[in-house]
């Protein structure tokens, strides 16, 4: 007997029988998508009121709160009561939540705002705080302004939203964001 008839023997498989493995390839490494940042942001947050805000917040309360006891206009006092309390209130009313630019939209608290619905876009300051403001192509949802935790992240958004929509600053304020912004409203 030859050598290969003994073998044949000892694996018990005929030649005729026998499988052939094929050892896979080595897999390849897989290329890795550029990491997509999961930005903080918050919406609503109002400014640091300084001492002076509330000192004249506290006197104007007073003073119209005394004029309608002094008249005995209850329903300007109710209105008062409630104006005051509601400016109070909205400055504890931020909601925070994650932003993520993707490819074709930005998904924000689950939501997704697609590129070609957004007109422009430009970054402005609140205090010390950057505020990323979209303007929308919708007449009825203008503008949305996210104002963002990390300050360093307003780079890697510009980098992503630059590609795709034009950032534009208005030319002017309007007077309601002047108030807004002057009061800390």
């Amino acid at each position: 007997m030859s050598m290969e008839g003994k073998k044949k023997k000892v694996d018990g498989v005929s030649g005729a029988n026998k499988k052939k493995t094929v050892q896979a390839p080595k897999a390849l490494p897989k290329k890795t998508a550029p990491q997509k940042e999961i930005i903080k942001v918050t919406i609503g947050k109002v400014p640091h009121r300084g001492p002076v805000w509330y000192s004249l917040f506290i006197f104007s309360f007073v003073v119209l709160n005394g004029i309608s006891i002094y008249f005995r206009e209850w329903f300007v006092l109710f209105f008062v009561f409630v104006f005051y309390v509601g400016t109070l209130w909205r400055g504890h009313m931020a909601s925070s939540f994650e932003i993520m630019p993707d490819d074709e939209c930005m998904v924000a608290n689950g939501k997704k705002y697609y590129y070609e619905n957004i007109e422009s876009y430009y970054f402005s300051r609140n205090g010390d705080d950057l505020v990323l403001n979209l303007h929308f192509l919708n007449k009825f949802y203008p503008r949305m302004s996210f104002t963002l935790v990390d300050s360093k992240q307003g780079e890697y958004i510009r980098n992503i939203l630059s590609h795709e929509v034009p950032e534009t600053r208005p030319e002017e304020e309007r007077l309601t964001d002047l108030l807004i912004r002057k009061l800390k409203l």
